[in-house]
């Protein structure tokens, strides 16, 4: 009995265009907030529906991602506002063409083709990122995980040993 279970939780950073989108959005709500209790009253239907938009829409720009690997398959969740969990990829190891480091040689054959570009990391650049090249239903799919587990590498390199790449 060779299963191995992980579950890997990375906290994607806030970028400086997300913070400005943040405040512009409480600013635009306090601006019509104000102008409504200042000018005219009508104001306030479009501050109420701002709030509420607001508070829909920050709780958005903070997640996490999940991945959860089970015998070289791997399921990734995003967190939003430790609150609400979704489903956003799953990857088996029979769909897997090359799993390798980010700046591996073994992906250079697939850097200059368009792939579709699924990025599950939190966008550090000291992070150890590795990119798997994935037969997805219309198309190939680079997908970027952010870990550093060698145990998880090595069983994936079990399960497709001419695919995975450990340099």
């Amino acid at each position: 009995m060779n299963d191995l279970y992980k579950e890997i939780l990375v906290k994607q950073q806030s970028s400086g265009m997300d913070v400005l989108k943040k405040y512009g959005i409480i600013a635009l709500t306090v601006l019509l907030l104000a102008g409504g209790l200042l000018i005219a009253p009508l104001l306030l239907i479009p501050a109420v529906a701002a709030g509420v938009g607001a508070y829909f829409i920050i709780s958005r720009f903070s997640k996490e991602f999940e991945y959860l690997y089970v015998n070289g398959d791997f399921d990734v969740d995003v967190i939003y506002n430790m609150q609400k969990r979704k489903r956003i990829g799953s990857y088996d190891a029979e769909q897997l063409i090359a799993f390798a480091p980010e700046k591996s040689s073994h992906l250079d054959e697939y850097r200059n083709q368009k792939l579709a570009v699924r990025d599950y990391t939190s966008g550090n650049e000291q992070a150890k990122v590795w990119c798997g090249i994935y037969n997805g239903e219309q198309e190939k799919e680079w997908v970027r995980f952010e870990f550093d587990d060698e145990e998880l590498v090595a069983d994936l390199r079990r399960k497709a040993p001419r695919k995975v790449f450990m340099m």
